[in-house]
């Protein structure tokens, strides 16, 4: 190619002037195609073909002559702001030069940010560029919380948003910020549909001569901006992450008057975060997006040791020991927290594990205790005494008074929590039945819930989406309901071994069921139970160890360290 100058190119234009631009119409035409290009691609233009043609051959190019123009543009470096970028894109993807296209997508790949990340991934959508799409749905997995701040997710197409949403590596603060972003992108669509809309009433005014006034409500119930697409990126969503605050405001939403489907699963959100504190169930819409954030754990006090399983690599850690805890008896989650209770003497001590230490919280006369947490209360199901004591831990640790058992009411043995019951396990005189109680909480009153057939020693209770279930010691695993009358039934699904267990706990996260217990087998094995969880792990422990209990700790450089230094695996 014959180096016209050495003049840089972006300094010809105030040389050359735009005279000849002008009259040429900025219009310059490749392979009998016409392009339209700004005053500085048409002034390095000119300043290439320099004397070699005639001011109407420089109207018409041929790819060849075009392309030698770009790979000098390339060599010296110039032209390269982004608009430059994106008009020499357009003309190398309509003239169907591929090297050309490739390189133009890597240098505007490498050009994303906030403020190219729209007017890129829009070109790059409308070429279908899987290279560019990719890097800028890279670009916003990792800056998601300013790419909804710039208003940029109002014009992602619907598939894009929905791989961002359901990603498990999106990398935001709060859940918020999805939901928000969701509405965002349902707005826009909703704008843009109802612009269609007024244009086909306009058309229908200026055919018919109605006014806009008396089109039939047929024709507007038929306008349905937002339909059941936002209902699925919601549901997509960790929407059961969100705050309160957040999903009551959106339920609120215009869009939700309109789309029934979308606030059912607000509801569904709120409806999760009201009972957080006590349901022990993480469904997938709660939970969280990456261990790079949080670990999920099973937990497991013995002696005065705590030890953790991190579920998501089936290991055992034990977390940091506190010098004031003797024998810890119970372990208990209250809104996502763990809490110890410790015998020491005549009377427990209770701990809550924050910030990877041990804090003291109360203490209670006493050693011998059923522990459950639910709503606002942990409540201590004092086996000696039969009495109930209310312990609310947050703020200013409290108890709230003593609860009575009701004189019918002998030998406590296990208790789980149902919806806003309390409900107490009780020994009979044989093995084969047990008589279930009721607290209704929090208006305090007692029922007689009915009776379950066998033991209610070691009895644990776990949920899933449909329900709670109580797994005995036997292997007897049903499923409870509740009657119109308020009682309780218990309708036996299997049994899942033939022996008999101390159970310390089940739970399931991830459609996977967790047992812990003292097994006769430590290799029993169980398979999957359908309509309850996909598989089943079992895991075996010493006689004395406490309740086995699910909770989370966010991820820091503490908690790392001391999960993974403290001591070795179990």
């Amino acid at each position: 190619m014959e180096n016209i100058s050495g003049t840089p190119i972006v300094s010809c234009v105030g040389t050359l002037g735009f005279n000849g631009i002008e009259h040429l119409q900025r219009e310059v035409i490749i392979e009998k195609k016409s392009f339209h290009f700004n005053h500085s691609i048409m002034a390095g233009l000119l300043h290439f073909l320099g004397g070699k043609h005639n001011i109407e051959q420089k109207k018409h190019l041929s790819a060849e002559t075009f392309m030698k123009f770009l790979i000098m543009l390339e060599e010296k470096h110039d032209l390269n702001s982004l608009e430059n970028m994106l008009e020499l894109w357009d003309a190398v993807y309509v003239l169907q030069i591929p090297l050309l296209v490739q390189h133009y997508e890597r240098v505007l790949g490498c050009s994303i940010n906030d403020h190219t990340l729209e007017v890129i991934y829009t070109r790059a959508c409308l070429y279908g560029s899987s290279f560019i799409l990719t890097k800028a749905l890279n670009y916003m997995l990792e800056c998601f919380e300013s790419v909804y701040t710039e208003g940029v997710t109002r014009i992602i197409t619907y598939e894009d948003l929905m791989f961002l949403v359901e990603h498990d590596e999106l990398c935001i603060e709060k859940e918020d910020t999805v939901l928000l972003a969701n509405f965002q992108w349902a707005e826009n669509r909703d704008m843009q549909n109802e612009r269609c809309f007024l244009e086909e009433m306009d058309v229908s005014f200026s055919e018919t001569g109605k006014t806009r006034l008396e089109v039939s409500c047929e024709e507007e119930k038929q306008f349905k901006p937002s339909g059941s697409k936002l209902s699925k990126l919601l549901r997509a969503s960790r929407f059961g992450l969100a705050s309160l605050k957040c999903l009551e405001e959106l339920s609120n939403h215009h869009l939700c008057e309109i789309d029934p489907e979308a606030k059912h699963v607000l509801s569904e959100g709120i409806a999760f975060k009201l009972a957080r504190k006590s349901h022990g169930y993480w469904p997938s819409y709660a939970t969280h997006r990456s261990e790079n954030t949080v670990r999920h754990l099973g937990a497991l006090a013995n002696g005065d040791k705590v030890s953790v399983l991190i579920l998501s690599k089936n290991i055992w850690k034990k977390l940091p020991r506190c010098p004031l805890l003797s024998r810890i008896n119970n372990l208990t989650v209250f809104n996502d927290q763990l809490y110890a209770v410790c015998s020491s003497g005549t009377e427990s001590l209770i701990f809550c594990y924050k910030n990877s230490e041990w804090k003291f919280i109360a203490d209670i006369p006493g050693t011998d205790f059923i522990v459950v947490s639910y709503g606002e209360f942990i409540y201590f199901i004092d086996i000696d005494n039969e009495s109930i004591k209310c312990l609310k831990p947050e703020g200013f640790p409290v108890f709230h008074g003593e609860i009575k058992m009701p004189s019918t009411m002998h030998n406590p043995e296990s208790a789980a929590d149902l919806e806003e019951n309390v409900l107490v396990f009780c020994s009979t005189e044989t093995d084969e039945m047990s008589e279930v109680y009721s607290l209704q909480v929090p208006d305090i009153e007692w029922t007689r819930s009915g009776t379950l057939q066998g033991s209610a020693k070691y009895l644990v209770s776990f949920r899933n989406k449909n329900g709670q279930y109580i797994l005995q010691r036997d292997g007897s695993l049903s499923q409870v309901l509740r009657s119109q009358d308020k009682g309780t039934a218990f309708t036996l699904l299997e049994r899942l071994w033939s022996f008999d267990i101390i159970l310390r706990g089940a739970f399931i996260f991830q459609d996977i069921l967790y047992i812990a217990g003292n097994s006769p087998s430590k290799t029993l094995s169980v398979c999957g139970i359908p309509g309850v969880c996909w598989n089943v792990e079992f895991w075996h422990q010493v006689n004395h160890c406490s309740s086995f209990v699910h909770f989370f700790l966010p991820r820091s450089r503490k908690n790392v360290v001391q999960a993974n230094n403290e001591n070795e695996d179990e």
